[in-house]
């Protein structure tokens, strides 16, 4: 489901962005602004993925490596009883 939304850009972006889309990079103003906005979250997803990742001690991952096995553990008796 698409939502109608108004912004107001500068003109200088809104010339250029109307070349990218003359061009064919994008079906219309909306495909385009969708792909920025899209573009930017996944960069702030990333940037936050990253900082989170930064903060992980090798304390941690040692941890983490156990409860993966016991986990792969688990997941390997329930395979060898079909109970999945």
């Amino acid at each position: 489901m698409k939502i109608k939304v108004t912004v107001s850009i500068d003109e200088g972006l809104l010339g250029t962005l109307d070349q990218l889309v003359e061009k064919g990079s994008y079906d219309s103003r909306s495909a385009a602004m969708e792909a920025a906005i899209t573009q930017l979250l996944d960069a702030q997803a990333d940037a936050a993925f990253e900082l989170a990742l930064s903060e992980v001690t090798p304390e941690d991952v040692v941890e983490m490596r156990a409860m993966a096995e016991e986990g792969m553990d688990d997941w390997s008796e329930i395979v060898s009883r079909n109970e999945w």
